[in-house]
């Protein structure tokens, strides 16, 4: 067990809960980071109800940040967590999941955060990085899924 791996002080009701809305309407990926293309895990949810969002930064902190898509549509809020932070929503939130390819998604951003090397760009280091960036790209890929 590492230092991010904590257990949530809070109710495992919160956890279901947060398992079960994040599974319908967040989304975790790995994108290049900066002009130097550095990756780093970013979990993401959106919904039109601000109580959900501030459900969220309330227990693992983050940002909200807001889109208003215009016209008759209602603003969006977007709780945004990357570092640490997103490495223990994941491991928390992780044993309550149902969909097999979030529960993959998770194992994948978990393994790319815990293989990043802070101060260091060692031979094969960036091409690592990329392959986590890469398989995660794959997983999020829209339509059928290849069997």
């Amino acid at each position: 067990m590492t230092a991010l791996e904590v257990p949530y002080l809070g109710s495992e009701l919160d956890l279901a809960y947060a398992a079960g809305m994040f599974e319908g309407e967040g989304t975790v990926t790995i994108t290049r980071a900066g002009r130097r293309g550095y990756s780093r895990g970013v979990v993401t949810l959106t919904s039109v109800d601000r109580e959900t969002v501030d459900f969220y930064q309330s227990r693992w902190e983050g940002a909200i940040n807001s889109r208003d898509p215009g016209g008759n549509a209602r603003i969006a809020w977007v709780w945004l967590l990357t570092g640490p932070g997103m490495y223990r929503f994941l491991f928390q939130v992780r044993p309550h999941l149902r969909r097999t390819l979030v529960r993959e998604k998770f194992e994948v951003a978990m393994a790319g955060y815990l293989a990043r090397q802070q101060g260091t760009r060692r031979d094969g280091y960036s091409e690592k990085m990329e392959e986590f960036r890469l398989q995660m790209r794959k997983l999020n890929h829209r339509g059928a899924r290849p069997t």
